[in-house]
């Protein structure tokens, strides 16, 4: 059986689908959101409040053949329990900031869940526009 669809979205980033702002050596960040299900996260009890975590890997190659190294993030989901009931159909957003030369991109997310080892991928094909 196949993994779960954890990605719901990653949006085309920034205005127009460009870049947040320039950064040095002619590198652009872009800007990139995950949303998860929460309830597709396993949530356990840690002192007095619900704690998830999730592992984002994401890496990126342009059509030249260039490709950057994975990059791993890690984030929490926490909650009280009397959130518990109604939060669970909502989405944990993970912000990323990507750092990339201009040009076509091919961006893949790969979502895991440690505690359950399940885990989810998504890509996304994006141009950054370096200049004005």
């Amino acid at each position: 059986m196949g993994s779960p669809s954890w990605i719901q979205e990653i949006p085309k980033a920034g205005s127009a689908g460009g870049p947040k702002a320039a950064a040095s050596g002619g590198r652009w960040i872009l800007p990139v959101e995950v949303a998860i299900p929460i309830e597709s996260v396993a949530l356990l009890p840690e002192a007095d409040e619900y704690v998830g975590r999730v592992v984002l890997f994401i890496a990126n190659r342009d059509l030249r053949g260039r490709q950057s190294d994975i990059q791993r993030r890690q984030f929490e989901i926490r909650m009280p329990p009397e959130d518990y009931a109604t939060r669970r159909s909502d989405h944990y957003v993970a912000a990323l900031d990507l750092l990339l030369n201009a040009g076509d991109h091919k961006v893949v997310v790969g979502v895991l869940d440690p505690v359950t080892r399940q885990a989810s991928f998504a890509g996304l094909r994006q141009s950054v526009e370096g200049g004005n």
